[in-house]
């Protein structure tokens, strides 16, 4: 049986990407921290501390393809360096273990001067690709109901009609859906490795026209915004933090990445597997379909 292992399984995207890697002829493994135990036959979940290398080889042994979700933005200061001392402990274990395929799951990211996010996320995609020939996945902002950038958009446009706008809400990017995403990495197995793809939507858009969008959508009309140009990187993350509950952590690393224009600059993986993506508006309605569908349930439980 082919054998795949997912690190980061138990993350957002990870989540969603294990039902649609489960065939008859595989066994899917989830290696984290903090496994949980079994739900679904097929599934097996194993401990494992990427920076410490503690139980990477037990995880990745008789593994066929190994999917490389995992990031440090949370864990605070000092997370570009302990990334590269994963990344490192992962590519030795994946060698050691003979693992042929890599799927790594990074950002979009500019040439020249990169916040320390976007830097952490070439550095680590460019590290596996040389040690693994890893297909390194470039994505832009992930659409779906539960992910921080669409938690942070959603909780803007739903507690502030009024709101201030920052510079950075004048950048471009190229957001992509959760659906889309999970579909590219399921079928990305076929694709060859050893180089970078772009994993985005059609639309290229900046933020104010995201939230514009999502305002829309969610309430009925787009936010009224006031331009704050003066408005720090570090003062940003702060009025995020408070306004969405979003981890200051997460808010700080992303703020500090959105001065850059991020768009797609590598062949398109959506392209080399025939799929046709979802527009950004498209992508909106069904993350706020999924989030009332899970939330009128918890309702009535209360």
């Amino acid at each position: 049986m082919e054998r795949i292992v997912v690190l980061g399984g138990t993350g957002f995207i990870g989540r969603r990407l294990l039902p649609a890697l489960r065939r008859t002829d595989r066994v899917v493994r989830v290696a984290s921290r903090s496994p949980g135990a079994p739900a679904d036959v097929g599934i097996e979940h194993v401990r494992c501390d990427l920076e410490s290398g503690e139980g990477v080889d037990r995880a990745l042994e008789g593994a066929d393809l190994a999917y490389f979700l995992v990031h440090g933005m949370a864990e605070g200061r000092g997370f570009a360096a302990r990334e590269k001392i994963a990344t490192a402990n992962f590519i030795r274990a994946a060698r050691r273990q003979g693992v042929a395929r890599v799927i790594y799951l990074g950002g979009l990211y500019p040439s020249g001067g990169l916040s320390a996010h976007l830097e952490s996320r070439r550095e680590v995609g460019l590290m596996l690709i040389e040690g693994t020939g890893a297909l390194a996945v470039r994505a832009g902002v992930v659409v779906g109901s539960g992910g921080a950038s669409f938690d942070i958009l959603y909780g803007l446009c739903q507690r502030l009609p009024l709101m201030i706008a920052p510079r950075w809400l004048a950048s471009l990017c190229q957001p992509v859906s959760i659906d889309d995403t999970v579909r590219c990495l399921a079928g990305a197995a076929a694709i060859p490795g050893g180089r970078e793809v772009d994993l985005v939507g059609p639309d290229v858009l900046t933020y104010r026209a995201m939230l514009e969008i999502t305002g829309f959508e969610l309430r009925g009309r787009k936010p009224v915004m006031f331009p704050v140009p003066f408005l720090s990187p570090e003062l940003s993350a702060h009025w995020l933090r408070l306004v969405t509950k979003v981890d200051m952590n997460v808010a700080r690393s992303l703020v500090a990445s959105l001065r850059h224009d991020l768009v797609a600059e590598r062949p398109l993986l959506t392209a080399e597997l025939g799929l046709t993506p979802a527009g950004f508006r498209e992508s909106v309605r069904t993350a706020l379909a999924e989030r009332r569908r899970v939330l009128v349930p918890r309702m009535r439980a209360a």
